[in-house]
């Protein structure tokens, strides 16, 4: 049986609510838990996994958490002889990480059968997001820019306190961002300032939006991916004075863009690309995996890092 760490956030909202089903594996020989009360702890946590040989890695939290968790590892990669696999488990509010390489609907049965029997499941090679910045390096899932952090502040304000949670928060956020005729709203869609160069393509000038990232997919069924390239990293970026900004979201619930589509797309604003790296350049808030980074007045990298195995 493969040897195994279990990271464990007691605070994160569905394991505070329903309760930690690793926990209820804890008792397994050859797995030691760890509950985050503090993160300040992980470093040497990870630290004591490479010491200790750690094949498998378990993590039961929101996206939050899992950023942590998979940006130490990867901070301390060189340490590991062999670099652990992951099992994720659904434990937040969205769970947008877990929803696409981490366990549906896990229990103490499946957990033990996974770490049993690990060559014989599902595994899944994805890289993170690498956004490197004047205050660092920071490894994550899903990246943003202007209006959907704001939306993000606005969610955490007066949509969760309404105790609307999850993919129904980020619904209702939306529609509430599209359809309402409030101050919320011009906030929210008001262009910033935003720079980008990749390749031979240069972007400039007030922006709505910017979404990056190397999930196959979005919460409530959005696709905003349909650009060019072959790159780990799927970008959509939308410029100030964007048209018919309805009808376009509304094309992103397509599983795919037609050709025409794509061309009223592009016409009214919107573009994405597939790329490997970019600069950018943005003063303003910034988030990733649902945690805010601190803003730069200074240019930043957007690269991957190399595959990580996620087991399901």
């Amino acid at each position: 049986m493969t040897k195994a760490a279990f990271f464990i956030n007691p605070l994160s909202y569905s394991v505070k609510k329903h309760g930690s089903v690793l926990s209820k594996s804890a008792h397994n020989e050859n797995a030691t838990s760890h509950v985050l009360d503090t993160f300040d702890t992980l470093p040497n946590l990870v630290s004591a996994a490479a010491d200790d040989g750690v094949q498998t890695v378990c993590v039961e939290g929101g996206d939050g958490t899992i950023h942590g968790v998979l940006s130490e590892f990867i901070n301390q990669a060189p340490k590991f002889e062999k670099f652990p696999h992951f099992i994720l488990l659904p434990g937040g509010m969205t769970n947008l990480v877990a929803k696409h390489v981490g366990v549906k609907k896990p229990t103490p049965e499946k957990i033990a059968a996974l770490l049993s029997s690990p060559n014989h499941c599902t595994k899944t090679q994805l890289p993170l997001l690498k956004i490197q910045t004047e205050h660092g390096i920071h490894n994550g899932f899903l990246f943003s820019t202007g209006a959907l952090p704001k939306g993000t502040h606005f969610c955490f304000d007066k949509v969760y306190t309404d105790g609307i949670t999850g993919a129904a928060a980020v619904r209702t956020t939306l529609l509430r961002v599209l359809f309402g005729r409030g101050d919320d709203r011009n906030i929210i869609l008001a262009p910033t300032s935003f720079s980008m160069n990749f390749g031979n393509t240069n972007i400039k000038g007030d922006h709505i939006v910017s979404i990056a990232t190397t999930l196959p997919g979005l919460m409530i069924g959005l696709n905003p991916f349909w650009g060019e390239g072959n790159g780990a990293i799927r970008m959509t970026h939308v410029s100030a004075g964007a048209k018919h900004l309805i009808s376009n979201m509304a094309r992103m619930l397509k599983p795919k863009q037609s050709e025409k589509s794509i061309k009223n797309l592009t016409d009214n604003g919107f573009n994405s690309w597939a790329l490997d790296t970019a600069e950018m350049q943005y003063h303003g808030p910034m988030v990733l995996d649902g945690e805010f980074l601190p803003e730069t007045n200074q240019p930043m990298t957007l690269s991957v890092s190399p595959p990580i195995s996620f087991v399901k």
